[in-house]
């Protein structure tokens, strides 16, 4: 593949994000069959010591075909249950390489982001394992992000309007924001911004953040859910106004030749 080239809109700064587990039940049906079908052969007492070859009233000689209405309650582990979980190698490595001005895919390189659970401003458990295989989102966005960062405003501030970008070219996408230690600060961060709640979570230790935090903030690491696989990670966001944000945007998707546009012909980039 020829290699595709570095946008200029992008500059320093730093985010975070994650998802859970879904989960099914089946009916039980009972095929057993029931009934006494013995023949009686004790004589009778009394002077009639005929063999009593008649079967006794009431026997149940008729299959039990009534469905069994007691519910399953035993999960069915599903295809993005943890336990299923793709197995690795985990790590921080995007597959694009980037060189000064341009980058190409190595999916030799490319690592699975770590299954995370964290709690979210909404007051829910939101896993990276939601995420995978779903139904609904090719693509998941983990921004980590800080206060006080104003490249970390932009992403806030662009977030619905580069989803819904994303989707005018068929390209669906989940984004998670990962910032402060507490669901207050989680929460103050997405009523400031509009935000979905259960989408912006914390990460009370902070290590997991630490750790996807490379150069700047906000660190916006991109995933295929076929296979949780790293893309891509870019260090800083653009300004929500002008031309610099439509190039930005385009330079992800545009149909033809954006980022997003690239990888989803990449060899080895999403699962079979």
């Amino acid at each position: 593949m020829a290699p595709i080239a570095r946008t200029a809109a992008l500059v320093l700064s730093v985010g975070l994000a994650l998802a859970c587990t879904e989960r099914n039940s089946v009916n039980m049906w009972d095929s057993s069959t029931g009934g006494d079908t013995a023949v009686d052969t004790t004589p009778d007492p009394g002077t009639d010591t005929a063999v009593d070859t008649t079967p006794d009233p009431g026997t149940d000689t008729t299959p039990d075909t009534t469905p069994d209405t007691t519910p399953d309650t035993t999960p069915d582990p599903g295809p993005d249950s943890p336990a299923d979980y793709p197995a690795g190698p985990y790590g921080w490595t995007p597959g694009m390489v980037w060189g000064a001005t341009e980058g190409s895919w190595n999916a030799a390189v490319a690592q699975v982001m770590e299954n995370q659970c964290l709690g979210s401003a909404a007051g829910t458990t939101v896993c990276l394992s939601d995420f995978y295989r779903s139904d609904s989102h090719q693509l998941l966005f983990v921004n980590f992000s800080a206060f006080g960062c104003p490249y970390c405003t932009y992403a806030a501030q662009g977030e619905a309007d580069f989803l819904a970008h994303l989707a005018s070219y068929g390209y669906t996408a989940a984004w998670i924001t990962v910032i402060g230690s507490s669901q207050t600060e989680a929460s103050n961060w997405a009523s400031t911004y509009g935000l979905d709640p259960n989408t912006v979570v914390y990460d009370a230790t902070g290590s997991w953040w630490s750790q996807g935090v490379v150069s700047g903030t906000p660190t916006v690491y991109i995933l295929h859910t076929s296979n949780m696989l790293i893309w891509d990670r870019t260090d800083g966001w653009s300004a929500v106004t002008g031309t610099d944000w439509t190039e930005f945007k385009n330079w992800w998707a545009n149909g033809s030749t954006g980022l997003i546009d690239y990888l989803m012909v990449a060899p080895g980039a999403m699962a079979p």
